[in-house]
């Protein structure tokens, strides 16, 4: 609860595009926990790390990688 925390991806796009990485908790209505970040990925594997302060006390809460409406392959090899 209110704690910092800092989540670490590796991963990598056919080509350059957008990435909205969010955290919410994992029932309606999606409340968010304080994860909300947008970042760049191209064809290169990219380790990206974003740091934020969590919101609230949420034990059941996940991170959701949102692609909107691109149909641009987009791959993960490690969350952390």
């Amino acid at each position: 609860a209110n704690a910092d925390y800092t989540l670490k991806v590796r991963c990598r796009a056919a080509q350059t595009r957008t990435v909205f990485v969010v955290g919410t908790i994992n029932a309606p209505p999606w409340t968010g926990v304080g994860l909300a970040k947008k970042f760049s990925v191209g064809p290169e594997w990219k380790d990206e790390s974003i740091s934020f302060k969590g919101e609230g006390d949420f034990p059941n809460a996940r991170v959701k990688f949102d692609l909107g409406a691109e149909a641009v392959p987009f791959e993960i090899e490690r969350v952390v």
